[in-house]
């Protein structure tokens, strides 16, 4: 319950659904759902009610407190969130002339929303390119969501690779940095190295 304030709403009364206590056990999980709801909360207008990402936030929670792998919860999440609010990522056309993407690895532009295919790659300028493994797992959550995922074993340089594009697109989109999972990385939670 609000009450409206001058400048805040006054919280006047709440009701607990849903503690999700298993997080607070959990470092992994707990970082990786702070991260979530940065995001929310980053992304989204206030006083805009959107039942879809309170759906997906909600249920994301209850995975990872359930115990499933946080690492796939989050990124399923991250683009499943992207997707409704309309800032989809092009995964399997070039973003440039719009061919389909060969199997090879490409520069993901986040400024763009896409990669970039060969032939629209600019001359003489220093691109990171995404792995040929990183690009099938991001076509794998966009085509099959959590379920063609969760189960995958990926080495700490992949998902390093694929959590470094995630995070480079949020932060362009968001227009500022994520400080949630830096804070996690810091304590001690997270793949090493960025």
């Amino acid at each position: 319950m609000l009450a409206k304030g001058r400048d805040l709403d006054v919280v006047t009364g709440a009701e607990t659904v849903n503690a999700h206590l298993a997080l607070r056990a959990d470092l992994d999980a707990y970082g990786h759902a702070s991260h979530m709801v940065e995001l929310v909360g980053r992304l989204t207008e206030e006083r805009q009610e959107n039942n879809v990402v309170f759906d997906l936030l909600a249920g994301s929670l209850q995975l990872l407190a359930e115990g499933m792998n946080p690492y796939h919860v989050t990124r399923h999440f991250e683009l499943a969130l992207l997707n409704h609010l309309g800032f989809r990522p092009e995964l399997q056309r070039c973003i440039e002339c719009r061919e389909p993407l060969t199997q090879a690895p490409h520069p993901f532009m986040a400024d763009l929303g896409g990669f970039l295919c060969e032939s629209c790659q600019p001359r003489g300028v220093a691109l990171r390119h995404v792995t040929v493994d990183a690009q099938k797992y991001l076509r794998a959550v966009e085509r099959g969501g959590l379920g063609a995922i969760v189960n995958l074993q990926l080495g700490q340089q992949l998902q390093g690779e694929i959590e470094r594009l995630l995070s480079d697109y949020l932060r362009h989109i968001s227009e500022r940095d994520l400080s949630s999972l830096r804070v996690w990385r810091e304590l001690g939670g997270g793949v090493s190295g960025h």
